[in-house]
Parts: C-alpha cells; structure tokens; sequence
C-alpha cells in the first residue's frame, strides 16, 4: 500500500515533470490529478500540485519571458506566478 507521503511525492514528481515537458503554457493541473484518481481524493491531489508548482522557481518562469524592459519583466512574471498558483492558464507572448 502507498503511503501519503509517497503519493504526494509521486505527485510534486509527476507535477514537475509534466511542467518541465510541457512548459508554463500548456501546464493543466488536471492532467496530473486524472494520474491520481482513486489513490487519493482530488481535493488532496490539487493541493500537492499547487505545493508543487509554487515551489518552481521564478528563474525558471524568467527564462520564458522576453519583455522588453525590466517592469515588464517583473510584472509579467507575477502574473504568470499567480495564475500558475491559481490554477489559471498562462499564455507566454
């Protein structure tokens, strides 16, 4: 039997990679919490992938955004934060 702890580590592992693969764009939260459905409720399976993906670093977003002046910049990575965290989809321009 698989214990909590190691289904939400299988789930941050799988949230991370399918992020990875995909990228900020594409990234829905429900691909992961399908994986996941009948192992755990989906309400546990959406926290630990916001756990997860609050955990990506902004350097990582940074790389996907080419603005053209620093404000931009700033204000285009928290919007994508936030709605990565939310659970909205982002769309990198």
């Amino acid at each position: 039997m698989t214990t909590p702890a190691k289904l939400a580590s299988k789930i941050r592992a799988t949230t991370l990679a399918e992020f990875d693969r995909v990228g900020p764009d594409l990234f829905r939260r429900s691909t992961i919490v399908r994986r996941f459905v009948g192992k755990l409720p989906r309400s546990t399976a959406y926290r630990h992938i916001a756990r997860a993906v609050s955990s990506v670093s902004k350097m990582s977003l940074e790389r996907e955004t080419v603005p053209s002046d620093e404000s931009d910049a700033r204000r285009r990575l928290v919007e994508i934060w936030t709605r990565l965290v939310t659970g909205g989809s982002v769309r990198i321009s």
